[in-house]
């Protein structure tokens, strides 16, 4: 598991050295889990040096921490210049442009869990990114700050992980023997809810674009296969629509597109379902209108084997209209420039 640490502590604070204290111990309690760990700073009123320096005091593991450091900073990476010191630990180093705020967002992406502890704005912001991201966060409100905040927002959310109410009532109180264990516990549990969400989030996600991919499936082939269900111009241009849907079903998937939350795929997948409908429609009419320049005429499509040409074609160009969204849209907007460009002449 991939643990990022976001905090710090007010520099004229009465818990500067209890802050600094509970980062070691948050430090060689992750240490000694396996977990790896993200942290972005080496000042001395965040989290991170001493959430490192905890770590290093675990010597019966070599733990993997990665480093993301700001552009905005012109010096090294911090721990770069003193990472022989750290016995303890393999370090990993990255940058990132862009300020605090994206350095953070990269941090939260790379992670599984965010922890926060203390904290100003930057972490309030960062603990609702990661909440977007469907990373869980898991908030320590023993020394204010942020993750106070934080800590009252989601604490009912801990409680329905199936946490026990000692654990929680410990890591709420100041900052003790034990609180460590107790903060292990809270992140197993808040990581394997989370996995079960996310899991049962896709399996609904899935079988939604199954049983529309299916719908679609049996429309198309009951156009194509019972005569006379509707005038072939008809037929054909409602393949256009059901193929076009398909594609962006099969570009959804293929690519893991679509969000396993409820809203938000919904809110991606009909802006795309709307432009393969569209795109693929505009590429079946510049199909037939290529068999026009050519042939002089479009095709009978009250005869049986024109209709299953045609139908077939543009068939499949509306499926791969709408699994190629973006490169449909290109071509489309080349043929057009190409157009507007021979009108001109």
């Amino acid at each position: 598991m991939r643990i990022a640490v976001l905090g710090s502590i007010e520099t004229g604070s009465e818990k500067v050295e209890e802050f600094k204290s509970a980062c070691k111990d948050i430090g060689n309690e992750l240490s000694k889990r396996g977990y790896k760990v993200i942290v972005c700073s080496e000042n001395q009123h965040t989290a991170d040096p001493h959430i490192v320096d905890g770590i290093n005091n675990d010597n019966n593991n070599r733990t993997k921490v990665e480093i993301i450091r700001s552009e905005e900073e012109n010096n090294t990476a911090p721990f770069y210049e003193k990472r022989e010191e750290f016995e303890n630990i393999e370090f990993t180093f990255s940058r990132c442009a862009g300020g605090w705020k994206t350095t953070h967002l990269k941090a939260i992406i790379n992670s599984d869990i965010l922890l926060t502890i203390g904290g100003k704005d930057s972490v309030w912001v960062a603990a609702n990114s990661a909440r977007l991201l469907n990373k869980p966060v898991i908030s320590i409100p023993c020394f204010d700050g942020t993750s106070r905040k934080i800590w009252e927002k989601l604490n009912d959310e801990y409680r329905r992980t199936g946490i026990d109410e000692g654990v929680l009532g410990q890591i709420r109180e100041p900052w003790g023997n034990g609180s460590e264990d107790s903060l292990e516990k809270l992140i197993a549990s808040v990581f394997k809810s989370n996995k079960a969400e996310l899991a049962s989030s896709k399996i609904i996600t899935y079988l939604t674009t199954f049983c529309l991919s299916l719908i679609f499936i049996v429309g198309w082939v009951i156009l194509f296969s019972i005569e006379n269900l509707a005038p072939g111009r008809i037929s054909v241009m409602t393949m256009v629509v059901i193929c076009s849907m398909m594609g962006v079903m099969l570009r959804g998937i293929t690519s893991d597109r679509y969000s396993h939350n409820w809203n938000e795929f919904w809110a991606r997948l009909i802006p795309d379902a709307i432009k393969g409908v569209l795109i693929g429609f505009v590429l079946a009419l510049v199909h037939l209108f290529s068999e026009l320049t050519i042939n002089g005429s479009i095709s009978d499509l009250s005869d049986k084997s024109s209709f299953i040409r045609i139908s077939l074609s543009i068939s499949l160009i509306a499926i791969l209209a709408g699994f190629a969204l973006d490169k449909s849209l290109d071509k489309i907007e080349k043929l057009a420039e190409e157009k507007i460009g021979g009108l001109g002449k």
